[in-house]
């Protein structure tokens, strides 16, 4: 049978590319929330793999361009998801610069929203890394996040 017939044997990540070759439908840029975080978790995929992102640091720069504007879009409206990837993202200093005080005003913002959600290991650990004074001013910018994506 023919490449893409039998999905029902494919995990929930080759799902989604193998969906997404299928149709040639760029997905992220129609506003799919799935696709879109999907993108931002997977570099690999969208550049073709380790080797490609050395070969080609200007696609991997405008990768990461795209990641973080598709995610500071759905966190502005709201989406936990996206939240905790950019909580994630800053304390890892990977898709964007490391920023300590940002990540933990993520984690806040998440933490103000849902609390259940939050990696509090995580953010214990974080909080270690950062004087009283990034602290405070971190859980103050997690309100304002808060206060414009989550009300």
């Amino acid at each position: 049978m023919g490449r893409g017939l039998f999905f029902g044997f494919l995990d929930g990540k080759s799902l989604i590319r193998e969906l997404i070759q299928f149709f040639r439908i760029d997905l992220t840029t129609q506003g799919n929330i799935g696709a879109q975080l999907f993108y931002s978790m997977d570099p690999a995929s969208a550049l073709g793999g380790e080797a490609a992102m050395l070969r080609d640091p200007d696609a991997t720069l405008e990768y990461k361009r795209k990641a973080t504007g598709y995610l500071e879009g759905l966190a502005s409206q709201g989406s936990a998801d996206a939240l905790l990837q950019l909580g994630n993202a800053y304390q890892a200093g990977v898709l964007v610069n490391e920023d300590l005080v940002a990540s933990r005003a993520y984690f806040e913002a998440v933490r103000l929203s849902d609390p259940s959600l939050v990696p509090v290991q995580q953010i214990k650990g974080l909080e270690k890394e950062m004087s009283s004074q990034q602290l405070s001013l971190a859980l103050r910018k997690g309100a304002v996040i808060y206060g414009s994506c989550c009300r």
